[in-house]
């Protein structure tokens, strides 16, 4: 029994000793143990001295357990951190660095903050995320998207490690998304026409160049060299620079160099000269004025549904939404990625050593530019072919002899030897 008394050592059987006490102004009962020469305390969330002394008893062996290895030390203040604690160290640390996926990763995060926010980090098991993840295949989330949530949802409990002395393993689904679609020149040519400036001229190039369209839109003046006749950014989503050439061997502009041409001399807006190259000019007469240009998914799903890559939107039961007047609404079925995709292919079917047509498109590895699932049909034509040549070429002879004259050739064995 406490007696009376605010501050009470208590000792159990098999040595071990802890204390209870009450602060001023409460009438439960606080445990106080000790670790690596650091004294922690904690409430015991009652006022009953007997029940307070089970939850010190319990704790004490759980210290044990803690000094035997058994199990990972996790400090008070870390066990109330919360999984939007854990994700909001993970945005700090990715702003900190600069990584380029920050604004995708937000919305990730967004995703996993609905789910596990409130959750105390030390709730969230395997077993747990995998319910989850179950919900999200039934709402239809693509693989590749819950496999970047559970990514970024480890990344936070990695950062966290330290302080919740260890980190649970989640589960990675199979992703089929292998990159797919691709653009003919006929086919960019009619969705091209269709854009307005300076958007026509953007597609153009990255079809010429195979950029992304992130890397395409700030280009400025300063990266342009025509004297020298190269294109250059310093930094990229790898985090690599890159450098293509204007110009081909006999000086003459090359498609992209007669592209980046039109765009310098686009630059004047009334009296000014903008820096950037793809720019859109907004207002007239003295309030004309000019602008980086934005996103543009709009103005190119319009392109492409007027030149007649397009497929109806489906509900959720896969019927056609219709418009106001009846008639089903339309999405395009060509990406501006597919730009990209068509680069890749083309430029390596076209001869070219797979490696240069990696670093002008700026894939760090050969790995994520065949990932584009890229298919040298003519190199492997070309192969089967001069195999069928050399089958052809070569006579036909025959290696096995006949059972009947492989018996006479071979020697007899005399009776008793």
């Amino acid at each position: 029994m406490s007696d009376g008394k605010r501050s009470v050592r208590v000792t159990f059987k098999g040595g071990m000793v802890g204390r209870l006490f009450k602060v001023n102004g409460s009438d439960r009962w606080y445990l106080s143990y000790w670790h690596a020469g650091h004294e922690y305390r904690e409430t015991t969330g009652t006022a009953d001295f007997e029940g307070a002394k089970a939850k010190l008893k319990k704790k004490l062996e759980e210290m044990a357990s803690v000094r035997r290895g058994h199990e990972p030390f996790v400090d008070p203040k870390s066990k109330r951190l919360t999984v939007n604690d854990l994700l909001d160290a993970l945005e700090t640390d990715y702003t900190l660095r600069g990584v380029k996926a920050l604004k995708q990763a937000k919305s990730h995060m967004q995703a996993l903050r609905d789910a596990f926010g409130r959750w105390r980090a030390l709730e969230v098991t395997p077993e747990a995320v995998d319910r989850h993840i179950e919900r999200w295949r039934e709402d239809d989330v693509a693989p590749a998207t819950i496999n970047r949530r559970t990514q970024l949802l480890g990344q936070a409990f990695r950062i966290a490690r330290k302080r919740l002395g260890s980190m649970p393993t989640f589960r990675r689904l199979r992703e089929n998304n292998a990159r797919q679609g691709f653009v003919t020149p006929e086919q960019f040519e009619a969705i091209a026409s269709r854009l307005r400036d300076p958007y026509d001229d953007l597609a153009r190039l990255a079809y010429a160049i195979g950029w992304r369209k992130g890397e395409l839109r700030p280009l400025t003046a300063a990266n342009v060299d025509l004297r020298v006749g190269e294109l250059r950014i310093g930094d990229s989503k790898n985090g690599a620079g890159r450098v293509i050439p204007l110009r081909d061997a006999d000086g003459s502009l090359n498609t992209a160099g007669r592209i980046i041409e039109r765009r310098l001399a686009a630059r004047r807006v009334g009296d000014q000269l903008v820096p950037w190259l793809f720019h859109k000019r907004v207002g007239k007469g003295l309030a004309l004025k000019s602008r980086p240009a934005g996103d543009f998914r709009k103005a190119w799903s319009r392109a492409c549904i007027e030149a007649g890559f397009s497929e109806p939107k489906l509900d959720e039961q896969g019927r056609p939404v219709l418009a106001r007047k009846g008639r089903p609404v339309l999405v395009a079925t060509v990406r501006f990625h597919d730009l990209r995709r068509s680069f890749a292919r083309d430029a390596v079917d076209s001869g070219n050593d797979p490696h240069v047509v990696c670093r002008v498109g700026g894939w760090k590895t050969m790995a994520v530019m065949n990932r584009y699932n890229i298919v040298d049909t003519k190199r492997m034509a070309a192969a089967l072919s001069r195999l069928e040549d050399a089958r052809k070429a070569t006579p036909a002879t025959a290696t096995v002899a006949p059972f009947a004259q492989a018996a006479e050739a071979r020697p007899r064995k005399k009776h008793g030897k």
